[in-house]
């Protein structure tokens, strides 16, 4: 597991939920203190809680940028304002990628294997290498 697209998508192999294999990968990629971050992320797998709105892996990288390139103080709306715009270039790229941005658009809510492998692993290896993009791109 070299790139964080491949680890994200390992994890989601071997269990953790869209949202949970992003952030995992993404959190371990650029580095954090926080230990076990994908717990974070478990209530957002399948669209929230396979509700089949905002697609994990997009919840997930959302949270990775916030996590790891997100303001500490109330008073840094510079800090805010990049993330914001951070996570706004993800949701577009997202979508191009995927065609949608809710779960439920793109995998029919249907969480079976076959579409596990063929929808949702290239979209969280995906998903993962373009919220380090932006949290590179946040930090530079």
């Amino acid at each position: 597991m070299d790139t964080p697209e491949e680890r994200a998508v390992q994890y989601f192999k071997t269990g953790y939920n869209c949202a949970e294999s992003v952030l995992k990968a993404v959190a371990e990629a650029i580095g954090t203190d926080i230990g076990n971050p994908q717990r974070f992320a478990t209530a957002f797998g399948g669209g929230i809680a396979r509700q089949g709105y905002t697609c994990g892996c997009l919840t997930g990288a959302a949270m990775a940028v916030g996590m790891l390139a997100g303001r500490t103080a109330p008073d840094d709306l510079a800090g805010k304002d990049r993330v914001y715009a951070s996570v706004v270039r993800l949701f577009g790229k997202f979508k191009a990628q995927a065609g949608a941005v809710d779960c439920r658009e793109i995998s029919d809510l249907k969480f079976d294997q076959l579409t596990h492998l063929n929808v949702c692993c290239p979209l969280v290896g995906f998903a993962a290498r373009i919220a380090c993009e932006e949290i590179e791109r946040s930090l530079a």
